[in-house]
């Protein structure tokens, strides 16, 4: 599908046009125009942004997302758990 994206990016065509001579769906299509335009982003970018850790602990909290979605939220800056989470991810 990502192949028809491509041939799309390159027609000049609206999605509602592009998707009807090719007999999809205009919803179906613009699901995989955005999934492609995240896959390529994830790319570009990786999976995880670098960040710097001091080597100690600090006293404020810790947000971490992952890029399937799931939110975890620690109540204080500690090095080794977030350590840990990312190589369980």
């Amino acid at each position: 599908m990502f192949a028809l994206v491509e041939q799309y990016r390159s027609s000049g065509q609206s999605v509602k046009t592009f998707s009807q001579s090719q007999g999809i769906k205009a919803s179906t299509f613009s699901y995989w125009v955005q999934k492609k335009r995240k896959a390529e982003e994830t790319q570009a970018t990786g999976n995880f942004i670098p960040i710097n850790l001091p080597s100690t602990g600090g006293s404020g909290g810790v947000e971490m997302i992952f890029p399937n979605g799931i939110q975890v939220r620690l109540s204080h800056f500690d090095k080794r758990q977030i350590e840990q989470l990312i190589k369980i991810y």
